[in-house]
C-alpha cells in the first residue's frame, strides 16, 4: 500500500540562502536528530546535489539498530525543488520531493513522501506506531532546526 505525507514550513530566509542549505548533502546531519545515530558513509562531494548524486548512510531509528540506506537523487531544479528515492533501504519504495517558493522576503518549503512499507500486511501493522509518528517527529525535529538556523 503506498502512503503519502505531505509537510510544509515558512522559511524566513532568501531562497538563495535556503536552497544552498538544502541542496548540501552534508547538512543532512543536522537535520537529523542526534538519536537517530545517523553516519554518512558516502564520502560527498563539496558541489550541491546534483542528478545521479547517491548519497549512502546507515540510521538507527528503533532500539539502536543501524538500518543501510542508500538514496539518489533524481531530478534537481534549481531553487525550484529537488527529488530522491530510495534505491536500498528500509523501505520497498520511497520518493521524496523538496519544494521551494519563494513567498515574500522567505521561503515556503514542501516535502511529499510517497512511500511502500516492506512486508505486505505485516509491514502495515507497525505503520502508525512506528514509521509514521517516526516521521512526524523528524519533521517536527527539522522545522525547529530550521527555525534556529533560518528565521531572524
Amino acid at each position: 500500500m503506498k502512503h503519502h505525507l505531505e509537510y510544509e514550513q515558512y522559511i524566513d530566509a532568501p531562497i538563495e540562502e535556503v536552497w544552498a542549505f538544502f541542496s548540501d548533502a552534508k547538512k543532512l546531519k543536522v537535520l537529523t536528530p542526534d538519536h537517530m545515530k545517523m553516519i554518512v558513509r558516502s564520502n560527498l562531494p563539496k558541489a550541491q546535489l546534483f542528478e545521479g548524486m547517491r548519497i549512502v548512510y546507515t540510521i538507527s531509528p528503533l532500539f539502536r539498530i543501524p538500518v543501510y540506506w542508500e538514496t539518489e537523487i533524481l531530478k534537481v531544479v534549481h531553487q525550484s525543488y529537488f527529488i530522491d528515492i530510495q534505491r536500498k533501504g528500509p523501505f520497498r519504495s520511497w520518493k521524496h520531493k523538496h519544494t521551494f517558493i519563494q513567498k515574500g522576503e522567505g521561503v515556503l518549503m514542501k516535502d511529499e513522501i510517497v512511500y511502500e512499507l516492506p512486508l505486505g500486511w505485516l509491514g502495515e501493522l507497525f505503520h502508525q506506531p512506528l514509521v509514521l509518528n517516526h516521521l512526524k517527529a523528524l519533521f517536527q525535529y527539522r522545522k525547529e532546526i530550521c527555525m534556529q538556523i533560518f528565521n531572524r
